[in-house]
C-alpha cells in the first residue's frame, strides 16, 4: 500500500471475555467518527451486523463523498478479533487481514508481518477521541502514522 490513508477509525477495545460475540464486545465502535482537515475530511461510519463491525471510510470534500475503504472485525471462537480492510485503489483490491495481536481495556493492536505497509494497525480510546496509528516498515525504513478522530 503505496498511497497513505488513514486506515481506519474506531474506538478502543474495553476488556470482554473471549466468548463474547463481536457486537457486543464491541458495541463502543458503533456510530459516526471524524478526522477534519479544514477543506475536506475522513468520516468513518460503524454498525453491526450479524457476528461482525461493518465500517465504512469516506474521503468529504464539500458536498462529494467517496468510498476509501471497507472494513470489519469479527472475533473468532477463542475472542480474538481480525480486522479486513479492502482500500480503494490499493492492493490490487484484495482484502487484508491484521490478527489482533494485543488488547487491554481502552487499546487493541492488530498485526500482519507479510503486509507491505502498514505492518501493524492500533487503536486508543481517549475520552471522544480516537487515537488510530499504522506503522511497519516502508521502502526499508520503520514508519510511523497518527490519526485522530473525534466522535461524531
Amino acid at each position: 500500500m503505496r498511497k497513505l490513508l488513514p486506515f481506519v477509525v474506531v474506538a478502543a477495545l474495553a476488556s470482554c471475555s473471549g466468548n463474547e460475540k463481536t457486537c457486543e464486545a464491541l458495541s463502543w465502535f458503533e456510530g459516526s467518527w471524524k478526522q477534519d482537515h479544514g477543506t475536506y475530511s475522513i468520516s468513518e461510519r460503524w454498525h453491526c451486523s450479524g457476528d461482525s463491525l461493518q465500517g465504512f471510510s469516506h474521503y468529504v470534500s464539500g458536498t462529494d463523498s467517496t468510498l476509501v475503504e471497507t472494513l470489519s472485525i469479527r472475533s473468532d471462537q477463542d475472542g480474538l478479533a481480525t480486522l479486513s480492510a479492502l482500500v480503494e485503489e490499493q492492493n490490487d483490491k484484495r482484502v487484508i487481514r491484521f490478527q489482533e495481536t494485543h488488547r487491554s481495556e481502552g487499546q487493541i493492536v492488530f498485526g500482519n508481518n507479510e503486509h507491505d505497509f502498514p505492518q501493524e494497525v492500533a487503536y486508543e480510546r481517549k475520552g471522544d477521541s480516537l487515537l488510530a496509528r499504522i506503522s511497519g516498515k516502508l521502502e526499508g525504513e520503520q514508519k510511523t502514522m497518527w490519526f485522530r478522530y473525534v466522535k461524531e
